[in-house]
């Protein structure tokens, strides 16, 4: 919901600053994440991030174990915490210095996620609005050939 004269103005910062003005509302959602078919995650948290790379929303190292070609995808979960904390992970993330594990970031890497939950949640896909949860996302090792 950022502006585009915002954006166009100030650019990249036009987001955090509608970040911080939606810090008020946000409120924990409640997931259920398996992966690999075995149970990694039940409770409640303020969002989710699945990333193929090291480098998400234009932040670097948000997920510094990933790599693009070992056919595993990194999630990140920022779980309920104290707004202290919060804006703590996100300090981390925006400086590149997120370095899981820590304290209210569940980090797991799979070939394949389930992703429940009993509220209405859509997704974001690359800043795209996404489908509805639940989702299933899973990885296709060497489904395209790129020739250089």
């Amino acid at each position: 919901d950022v502006d585009h004269k915002w954006k166009n103005t100030i650019g990249k910062a036009a987001y955090y600053i509608k970040g911080v003005g939606e810090l008020p509302k946000l409120h924990p959602i409640h997931l259920k994440v398996s992966a690999d078919g075995s149970q990694e995650f039940d409770g409640s948290a303020y969002l989710f991030v699945i990333a193929n790379n090291n480098a998400v929303a234009g932040m670097k190292n948000v997920a510094p174990r990933a790599e693009i070609d070992d056919g595993m995808l990194d999630l990140l979960i920022l779980e309920k915490c104290s707004m202290l904390e919060f804006v703590n992970v996100f300090k981390d993330m925006f400086a590149g210095k997120l370095n899981p594990p820590r304290r209210g970031i569940r980090y797991i890497q799979a070939s394949e996620f389930d992703i429940s939950s009993d509220m209405n949640i859509g997704s974001d896909l690359d800043g795209e609005a996404g489908p509805k949860l639940p989702l299933k996302i899973k990885t296709i090792p060497r489904a395209i050939e790129i020739f250089c």
